[in-house]
């Protein structure tokens, strides 16, 4: 399993991103609360924002629907413990982080895939 750290400076947050073929080991790991099998999942954590992909056999089950998903569950909860509003008519900055943080999590996601792929070709 790998931990990963995605730093936002525009809010103050933090965000880990747990990967690996465990999913208790995910959990345990994380300290997310999940009661259902899961292949991605997110929780909010005292000092930062969880986010686990599971690895599943030899092909790595984050596809770029699982990374937006979870992408905006992370929004959420950022957003939310700090009051910023999601509106019906003035959404922009809403589009603008969860295109930005996406990006960061494809980037950490596909980099080590890259990781991965190389050290087991080693």
């Amino acid at each position: 399993m790998k931990t990963y750290s995605i730093k936002d400076y525009t809010y103050n947050q933090l965000y880990k991103v747990y990967i690996g073929d465990d999913p208790e080991e995910l959990i345990k790991k994380s300290g997310i609360c999940v009661d259902q099998p899961f292949r991605a999942a997110t929780g909010e954590i005292d000092d930062h924002i969880a986010l686990c992909f599971l690895e599943e056999n030899e092909h790595f089950s984050a596809n770029i629907n699982a990374i937006v998903h979870e992408a905006y569950h992370a929004m959420f909860y950022a957003f939310t413990s700090r009051g910023v509003t999601i509106e019906d008519e003035n959404h922009e900055h809403v589009a603008y982080y969860l295109g930005w943080l996406t990006e960061q999590l494809y980037y950490t996601i596909y980099k080590h895939d890259k990781r991965r792929k190389t050290s087991n070709t080693e």
